[in-house]
Formats: C-alpha cells, sequence, structure tokens
C-alpha cells in the first residue's frame, strides 16, 4: 500500500495477513528488497515534474505477530548517513544496518533460516521538495507547549541522575 502526499511516499510493506487455515493473523518474512532511490517518471504519462524519491526512513519490525520491537533507521539530511531510532536511544547506522539488514527472507532461498526482522514500512521524500521538506528547524518553530514539556523533561532527568550518584563525603 503506497500513501502519496505533495511531497513524499509513504510505502506499507504489507508484513501481516490473515491466514484463514491458522484462523490468525500471521507475519509475512519474504524477501522484499527496496531501492535507496525511486524513479516513477516511467510511470506517469506526461510527468510535469522530476519524479523521483529518496529513502528517508525505514521503520523496521522484529518478532511475529504476537509481539515484537520497532525500531526506525533514518536518514535526515539524505546525505547517506544514517540513524537508528531505538526506544529513547539514537545511534549512528549504516547503510547495511539500515537497508540491506531489513529486505527480510534470505538471500539464499534454499536455506530454510527466516529473518523475523524486517521493514514494515518506508518513507521516501520527493528530490526535487527536499529542502522544503528537510528545512532548518529554529526554535520558534516549536509550539510552547512542545518546548516546555521538553524543559520539564530535562529537569526531571537531571533530578533522577543527580539521586542517582552518591555525594563524596571531605574529610
Amino acid at each position: 500500500a503506497v500513501v502519496s502526499t505533495q511531497s513524499g511516499h509513504y510505502g506499507r510493506a504489507m508484513r501481516f495477513q490473515y491466514d484463514p487455515l491458522m484462523d490468525m493473523n500471521v507475519k509475512i518474512n519474504d524477501r522484499y528488497e527496496f531501492p535507496e532511490t525511486l524513479d516513477l517518471n516511467e510511470f506517469i504519462e506526461n510527468p510535469t515534474d522530476n519524479e523521483k524519491f529518496s529513502l528517508f526512513a525505514v521503520l523496521v519490525h522484529s518478532g511475529d505477530n504476537h509481539g515484537g520491537h520497532y525500531v526506525a533507521y533514518i536518514s535526515p539530511k539524505l546525505d547517506g548517513k544514517w540513524f537508528k531510532f531505538d526506544d529513547d536511544v539514537v545511534s549512528k547506522s549504516n547503510r547495511t544496518e539500515a537497508i540491506e539488514n531489513n529486505f527480510g527472507g534470505s538471500e539464499d532461498e534454499s536455506l530454510n533460516v527466516r529473518h523475523c526482522t524486517n521493514a514494515y514500512m518506508l518513507v521516501y521524500i520527493k528530490e526535487t521538495q527536499k529542502d522544503d521538506v528537510l528545512t532548518n528547524i529554529i526554535d520558534d518553530d516549536i509550539p510552547l507547549n512542545l518546548t516546555s514539556f521538553f524543559e520539564e523533561e530535562k529537569r526531571e532527568e537531571a533530578l533522577r541522575k543527580k539521586k542517582k550518584v552518591p555525594t563524596a563525603t571531605l574529610r
């Protein structure tokens, strides 16, 4: 399934489906290779714009239909540098971890080893609109209620850290 907006396409890999024999939803772990650049020009009769899109984010599910874990890989500047967003931890990543490791299935289908970690949603940004979509954020762009929320969160985190760190005693 693909949802389109003026500036991007959001593709869902349809990794879950109902199995009438098992009478339940099951996760599909088949291999699906997705491109870093998506060129849709060949599918448009008279393109008025360059219909090329760059992969911005790969949302990943590990596990089965009963449970698992979700992470997101994002290339915030579309410059080939990837970051992994895993709950409250953000770390540097790379192309292999963000893209190739999330195709699902296996490269050699003769092996019965199946990956249960794979992309379930892809976010592409139109190349001609990336500067508008990925514009710099200034403080005035952030709603006041969010700024207050984040400041309070930082204060609470500082207090938690302070309570965990033993104070040195002077003699």
